[in-house]
C-alpha cells in the first residue's frame, strides 16, 4: 500500500547532516516519489545544531513546511524509523500539499522532552 512521508528537516531534498547530504534523504530521492512542498500542522524546534523536531502544534495557526513523499516500500520504512530512532515517534497527520490539496501524511513527531534551550525555529 502507498502511503505518504511529509519531511521537515534532515529528509528533505539535499538536506545535510555532520557536515555532509544525509545519505538518508538521499535513498528517500532515489526510491520514492516527490510530491513536492508541503505543510503540516506543528511546531518546530531546533533540538541540536544538527537537526529540528516538530512537535503538535500549540494555536490552530502553527504549521511547519517541508515536502511530501509517496512510497510503499516497505524496507525503505524501517530504515526511516532506524534512522529517526527512539526520539521520534511515527504519526499520522493532515498535510496540505502545494496545489491546496489536504492528505494524510505520516510524519515524525519529536517525542523526547523539550526544554528551554531549544528555540522554536518555526512555527
Amino acid at each position: 500500500m502507498t502511503e505518504l512521508l511529509f519531511v521537515y528537516g534532515t529528509l528533505r531534498r539535499g538536506a545535510y547532516r555532520g557536515g555532509q547530504v544525509n545519505p538518508f534523504a538521499v535513498r528517500l530521492e532515489q526510491e520514492a516519489r516527490w510530491l513536492g512542498p508541503a505543510k503540516a500542522p506543528g511546531r518546530l524546534y531546533q533540538v541540536n545544531p544538527e537537526y529540528p523536531g516538530m512537535r503538535p502544534p500549540e494555536t490552530v495557526d502553527e504549521w511547519v513546511t517541508g515536502e511530501v513523499w509517496e512510497f510503499s516500500d516497505v524496507d525503505l520504512w524501517q530504515a526511516l524509523d532506524h534512522y529517526e530512532g527512539a526520539e521520534y515517534v511515527r504519526t499520522l497527520s493532515k498535510t496540505v500539499l502545494h496545489d491546496g490539496s489536504e492528505r494524510q501524511a505520516w510524519v515524525y513527531l519529536y517525542a523526547s522532552k523539550i526544554t528551554t534551550a531549544m528555540a522554536i525555529t518555526g512555527v
